[in-house]
This record gives C-alpha cells, structure tokens and sequence, in this order.
C-alpha cells in the first residue's frame, strides 16, 4: 500500500497540488475513490496477497484514511501530514480531546474522581 501511495503522489503531485494547496485543504476535501481502492487490491493480487472480501468490508473505510495519510504525507513531505489525516480515526486521542476541552471532567480527572 505505501509502495502505491508514493506511486500515486509521484504520478499525480502537481495535479493533487493544484487542487488542495494546504494539508486543511487536502484534509477537509481529498477523498480516496472506489477505483484507487480497487487499484490497491489489484496491485495486491500482483504481490500475491490474497483478497479476502470480508477482510477488506470490515477495514475499507479504515483503509481509506490509511491510504490517505500516506498520500498526505508524501505530497506535504511532512511527516506530521500522515498524523493530521491519521488521527480521525485515532478513537484514544478523541476521547483526549473530549476530556481536556471538557473543564469539569478534566478537573474532576486531575482530582481523582
């Protein structure tokens, strides 16, 4: 899959570019298509991983961010790009952010309750 992503970005850098200047740009609006997901399993099957359709129901949508991420990462050639995509599907670090914007519940944390 990362093979892919740099693939893709080295084939489509400018026109990704082009089309979200920012990483907020890219973040709030880029989104990984049914063909490039049926592109990664393709490519897949050409590296003898075998397609498991179940497998891959249960993860897709997982997947999709992953793929992002990568993508992100490459285009921005920011490390930090592949965590800004990632971390919407980070359930730990939203529970975080709910308790730390949430005064009463980060005292009574703080507090030991």
């Amino acid at each position: 899959m990362t093979q892919f992503c740099i693939d893709y970005v080295d084939k489509n850098r400018n026109q990704i570019l082009s089309q979200y200047p920012t990483l907020a740009d890219f973040d709030n609006r880029y989104e990984v298509s049914d063909q490039m997901m049926q592109d990664i399993i393709d490519a897949a099957s050409r590296d003898s991983i075998k397609f498991r359709e179940d497998e891959y129901n249960r993860s897709k949508e997982v997947l999709r961010t992953i793929t992002k991420a990568l993508i992100a990462r490459d285009v921005f050639t920011d490390q930090s790009a592949y965590f800004v995509v990632i971390n919407h599907i980070n359930d730990l670090l939203k529970q975080a952010l709910d308790i730390i914007n949430d005064d009463r519940r980060y005292e009574d944390i703080l507090k030991g309750k």
